[in-house]
């Protein structure tokens, strides 16, 4: 449902709610240059299931190619599908401590090409130098938010919780533009 607090954000049950973006959507980029960004404002109710925020995944075989969210400790986690094998790389990155459920959070993370970044309410917490090419997902691919999808195409890991304001780009922000973003919206949380 859609709830209009905070200037509106939509909320999921954590048992079946999600939103299936598509595959034309403006949030979906090639990655041509091997960079992208994405944050998103999240308030979760509970961990149970290690949530997800963000999915950017391939319709045909099912797999991520990005994916923003936490574990079940609560531990922001993202995980980057590799081009060395489409298939079986996935690069996780996980911080080392625990969120605070029922609290609004802006998290995210960018990534040059070489470099993964993780922020936190517009500060970096995590920071990871590796080698490696982005899966191009400009066809045969589509988001969802509050969800994963398993091999078989069933959802899983339901969100439960709020998102608001998602950003998602083609391109790595500086810590400068994060900083600017968190403060610009933090008002509202």
């Amino acid at each position: 449902g859609f709830n209009s607090g905070n200037g509106g954000s939509i909320e999921f049950d954590g048992t079946n709610d999600r939103v299936d973006i598509g595959g034309s959507s403006p949030l979906l980029s090639s990655h041509v240059n091997n960079q992208t960004s994405v944050f998103a404002w999240v308030y979760l109710d509970s961990f149970v299931g290690g949530p997800y925020v963000y999915l950017r995944k391939d319709d045909a075989a099912h797999f991520e190619y990005i994916r923003l969210g936490f574990d079940s400790d609560g531990k922001i986690e993202v995980r980057l599908r590799l081009f060395t094998d489409p298939s079986t790389e996935n690069k996780v990155f996980r911080s080392t401590s625990s969120s605070s459920s029922e609290v609004w959070k802006f998290i995210g993370f960018t990534y040059d090409g070489s470099t993964l970044k993780m922020y936190k309410d517009g500060s970096l917490f995590y920071q990871e130098s590796f080698s490696g090419s982005l899966v191009d997902s400009s066809s045969g691919s589509s988001s969802v938010l509050g969800a994963d999808e398993d091999s078989g195409a069933n959802y899983n890991q339901f969100l439960n919780g709020r998102i608001s304001e998602l950003y998602c780009y083609d391109r790595s922000l500086t810590a400068s533009e994060i900083a600017q973003t968190y403060t610009a919206t933090k008002g509202r949380f």
